[in-house]
This record gives C-alpha cells, structure tokens and sequence, in this order.
C-alpha cells in the first residue's frame, strides 16, 4: 500500500456568459439550468499529515479555473478525513467532509459543501469523481442551487461540471 502524500483537489467552477465562460442551458428548462464545464488547474496544496492520514487530518488547495484556454476564476477548497472504511493500515475507502469557495471573475461565487466516499486507491491515484451540492453563493449566484462534479485528471488537473438552478440573468 503506498502512502498519501498528495491529493488532487476536489473541485471546480461555473459562471456566466457575461464573463466570457460558455454556458450551456439544458434544453428542457433553458430558463432554469445551467450547465457549465471548467478545467481546474491547483496551484497549491497543503496538508495537515505524513504518511497515511488519520481521522481529522485535512488537506487543502487553490486552484486557477479555465475555459478555452481562458482562465475564468479561482477556487479554495478544504477535506478533512472523518472515516475510513475497511483495514486501518489498507482501507478500501474514505469519508471526507470537503467545502470548496468557487470565485468567478466579474460574476459572483459559489460554495458547494458535503461529504464524499472515495474509493482509497482511486484517491491515492487521483482517479476519481466526487460530487458535492452547492449551499451558497453571492452576486448572479446568490440563490444557486445544485452541484458540482469534479472528475480528477491527476493530482492536479480536474474537469468540473456544475448544474446550477436559480441563476439570476
């Protein structure tokens, strides 16, 4: 079993045309959903641990949000370990409770917070997905509800999907 010595952020973005971002409107409730994709790229990342982690440790990152090549926002996040599933020194999985701010230029932020099961050598190999429901934001976010899907690249590299309701216009 290797160690942990680095986790991919868990992550991602939206915003809005206004911001140069393409924003994709489902075709059933084009008023009421939107559907953003945005690259994540972390440019910093931190951790609370060496070795294999324990229940409490956490880890944190920062990462630039781009689109087309564009960078269209930041984001922050944070995950702290509260579980693991199966052997103590093997496990098959953990539980993160994780709260990631999304800022996008000239348009507002969002913040998605929630726990995640992840299995444990897809988050060693930073090979996994993880979706967690949005619970706040400001600006044309300010009432937005939905989630955001991060699907990790590698240890630094992410796709983000956010389907957002109640965007304002």
């Amino acid at each position: 079993m290797s160690t942990l010595t680095r986790i991919g952020a868990l992550g991602g973005a939206s915003a809005l045309v206004a911001t140069g971002l393409v924003v994709l409107a489902s075709p059933a409730e084009a008023n009421h959903v939107f559907v953003i994709r945005v690259d994540e790229r972390q440019t910093a990342y931190d951790d609370d641990f060496s070795g294999m982690p324990e229940r409490g440790d956490r880890f944190a990152w920062k990462a630039n949000l781009r689109q087309n090549g564009k960078r269209v926002g930041t984001d922050r996040g944070e995950c702290e370990f509260v579980r693991f599933l199966g052997n103590r020194r093997d496990p098959r999985a953990a539980v993160l409770e994780c709260k990631v701010k999304y800022r996008f230029f000239d348009t507002g932020s969002v913040t998605a917070r929630g726990k995640i099961r992840v299995d444990w050598d897809d988050l060693v190999d930073s090979d996994f997905t993880a979706r967690l429901p949005v619970r706040s934001g400001t600006g044309k976010f300010e009432d937005a509800g939905g989630y955001v899907r991060n699907t990790q690249v590698d240890d630094e590299n992410a796709k983000l999907y956010f389907r957002l309701t109640r965007v304002k216009h």
